[in-house]
């Protein structure tokens, strides 16, 4: 997906993911919330491949335009195998807490889990789940969260469940 986008009176270019000036820099995070909603009138993203979709999230994420990586992330999870579904939810929570929305991730989890059956056996997502209750100040939460990861350990990042846990002690 791609384009040419007129904001004030400048023009900006968008190529898989990425919102670029007409020198081919990438824009300032002021711009991009306009360009995002831009993008958004003029695009159908249920015509894009899951694997497209994913593609741009982590073209927006390099450039810390996560609203955009989340929306595209939430058009693909829609459409996801469940293996995707893992990575993909997985991905859309830890990209609320980037955002300083771990309510946000949260509840996106328990809406995918809700959906889609077996989504929590997932020790990654588990992990990031403890890490939203732990910014959210729910130590308790967290622990049943980071726990529940430690038993699941597969792919799970052990440095970081370990600080995770450091930090209820």
């Amino acid at each position: 997906m791609q384009g040419v986008f007129v904001y004030e009176d400048v023009s900006y270019y968008f190529k898989d993911g990425a919102w670029y000036d007409s020198n081919h820099e990438p824009i300032l995070p002021r711009q991009m919330k306009a360009l995002n909603s831009l993008l958004l009138r003029d695009y159908n993203l249920s015509k894009a491949s899951v694997q497209s979709l994913i593609a741009m999230s982590h073209a927006a994420q390099q450039q810390e335009n996560y609203p955009l990586a989340v929306t595209f992330l939430r058009e693909a999870w829609e459409r996801a195998s469940f293996s995707e579904k893992e990575n993909i939810t997985t991905q859309i929570v830890a990209d609320y807490r980037i955002m300083g929305a771990p309510t946000s991730g949260v509840n996106f989890c328990k809406m995918a889990s809700s959906e889609c059956k077996g989504l929590l056996r997932y020790g990654p997502l588990l992990l990031e789940v403890g890490e939203c209750f732990l910014d959210m100040g729910e130590n308790e939460k967290a622990a049943r969260w980071l726990q529940e990861a430690q038993s699941k350990s597969a792919g799970v990042d052990v440095t970081r469940l370990h600080d995770a846990i450091e930090q209820l002690l």
